[in-house]
């Protein structure tokens, strides 16, 4: 039992900072995206619009990548939670996990991609960005 303890230890750690990760990225982006509109103080041109939706999409499918692992890793726990303490042999591969489901949600990069959270928040930013530049093509 012990053994099988340590196992699901290792596998919420990696969930852990997973999490993390996923709340580091968002902060990148919320971050970085006002800086390129500092940059552009001058008048926003086509090509900076072009660099802050491209940051929000690159920042978009890295945090959508970090979440299809973090969806991978809690179908492992759960596998792994269920199995004889006797056949515990500490895998942390999680490659055949990739399309199963877990508590409802797809283990794939587009269904993590269009979770709603994650949706809801790019989408947000998105618009923000959107009504940011409107205001400042008025202003000109």
């Amino acid at each position: 039992m012990e053994r099988k303890l340590r196992h699901l230890e290792f596998i919420l750690s990696i969930e852990n900072r997973l999490a993390t990760l996923s709340s580091v990225i968002k902060g990148w982006a919320i971050s970085l995206i006002p800086a390129l509109f500092a940059l552009s103080i001058k008048g926003i041109e086509i090509i900076y619009l072009v660099a802050i939706y491209l940051m929000l999409l690159i920042f978009w499918t890295l945090d959508a990548h970090v979440l299809t692992i973090e969806r991978s890793y809690r179908a492992h726990y759960n596998a792994v939670r269920l199995k004889d303490p006797e056949k515990i042999n500490f895998d942390m591969n999680t490659k055949h996990y990739k399309n199963t489901k877990i508590h409802g949600k797809k283990v794939s990069f587009l269904a993590a991609m269009f979770s709603r959270n994650h949706t809801v928040f790019y989408l947000s930013l998105s618009f923000v960005i959107f009504i940011f530049c409107y205001i400042l093509s008025l202003n000109k």
